[in-house]
């Protein structure tokens, strides 16, 4: 019952710097394949120890969804990805990922205005507010899905900018107002089997 595999970290992984209790904390259970060898993604692992997993199950730790950081630069346009809310977070919440790499994780990256795809224009009916999110946003001022299994982008933005269906403003875009680092994510929404690569 609740076997944990420990598997060397990949070089990319490797330079999560996560802390001893993110390392604890933030695990992920993969499910045995039955029409294989292979384990495929179930859920996140519960630490509280409530939930018991027979041998068909593996917990490994995070080391498979940071892929690396890129710069941020003020002036940047950027939507919110369309169905991001399945991505299975790789912890308590994404904010954290960003902050365990050195990201911004502290504020909204945003000039705190909302744009309209529509018109270009900003809409001042609707302002940021001071919760903080990691939210999967793409290049460019409409919002649209991503490719099942490729890289994202994740960024420090409000909740009120963090929207993406019957949000505050629908569709809107986002202009980012500072210089820094956010984060780049491999295998977006993909259900990978757990391997070394």
């Amino acid at each position: 019952m609740n076997k944990h595999i420990f598997l060397e970290p990949t070089l990319l992984g490797a330079k999560l710097n996560l802390t001893h209790e993110q390392e604890h904390m933030c695990k992920v259970v993969y499910k045995k394949d039955p029409e294989g060898d292979g384990h495929f993604f179930d859920s996140l692992w519960d630490a509280s120890g409530e939930t018991l997993y027979n041998d068909d199950y593996i917990i490994v730790p995070l080391r498979s969804t940071f892929s690396r950081k890129f710069d941020i630069v003020a002036g940047w346009t950027f939507a919110n990805i369309i169905g991001s809310s399945f991505d299975p977070r790789p912890c308590h919440a994404w904010i954290d990922l960003l902050r365990s790499n050195q990201c911004i994780a502290n504020r909204c990256i945003t000039d705190g205005r909302f744009y309209l795809t529509a018109t270009n224009l900003h809409d001042d009916q609707h302002f940021c507010n001071t919760s903080f999110v990691g939210g999967h946003v793409i290049d460019g001022v409409r919002p649209l899905s991503a490719n099942k299994g490729g890289e994202v982008k994740l960024v420090s933005i409000c909740q009120k900018h963090n929207v993406t269906g019957n949000g505050v403003v629908n569709p809107h875009y986002m202009v980012s107002q500072v210089n820094g680092k956010g984060a780049i994510l491999a295998n977006y929404l993909k259900l990978d089997k757990a391997n070394k690569e």
